[in-house]
């Protein structure tokens, strides 16, 4: 039994989880952004 494992997999997990969110939040920082231009013009 290896005792690092499980501690390897919740921080790959953990980067994973916070790159998926990273990406989400800038692309909905476009999209706010577009519908804001969208609304002035």
């Amino acid at each position: 039994y290896n005792s690092k494992m499980p501690v390897t997999g919740i921080s790959n997990n953990l980067t994973l989880y916070l790159g998926i969110l990273l990406i989400s939040s800038l692309s909905l920082i476009r999209y706010f952004r577009k519908s804001k231009n969208n609304a002035k013009s």
